[in-house]
C-alpha cells in the first residue's frame, strides 16, 4: 500500500479571528483533508491561514486556495497567508494566487488588530 505524505491541519483563533495551521506536505493524496480544513473557514470576515510550517504543496493544493478564494470573495472576507518559504511564496507569486490573498512571511507580519 503506498502512503502518501503527511499533513496536520489544525484549527485555532488568532485575535479573535479563524485560524488555520498547516504542517507537512500536500499533495493529491490529501488534498481532500485540506480542502475540507479550508472549508470550515468559510463564513468567517478574517481568516489567517499559517503556512509557517508546510514544506510542500503541488497543485491540488492551490487549486483548493483558489476555491477558498472564489467563495469568500462575495462577502468581502480577508484572507492571510503566513508563509515563510521562499519557495512556496513563488508558488503563490507565480500561479497569481498571491494578488488575492494577503501573504505575510510571518504571524510579525499580521495587521496588529490580528493580535499577532
Amino acid at each position: 500500500m503506498t502512503r502518501g505524505p503527511l499533513a496536520r491541519f489544525t484549527h485555532g483563533e488568532i485575535g479573535g479571528h479563524p485560524l488555520l495551521e498547516v504542517s507537512g506536505e500536500i499533495d493529491l493524496s490529501n488534498a481532500a483533508s485540506f480542502a475540507t480544513a479550508l472549508e470550515e473557514l468559510r463564513h468567517a470576515p478574517i481568516v489567517v491561514i499559517d503556512m509557517s510550517a508546510l514544506r510542500f504543496m503541488d497543485s491540488s493544493a492551490i487549486n483548493a486556495l483558489a476555491r477558498l478564494r472564489r467563495s469568500l470573495r462575495p462577502s468581502g472576507s480577508e484572507i492571510y497567508l503566513v508563509v515563510p518559504l521562499p519557495v512556496l511564496r513563488k508558488i503563490l507569486s507565480v500561479t497569481g494566487l498571491d494578488r488575492h490573498f494577503h501573504v505575510v512571511e510571518s504571524r510579525q507580519d499580521l495587521p496588529p488588530a490580528l493580535g499577532r
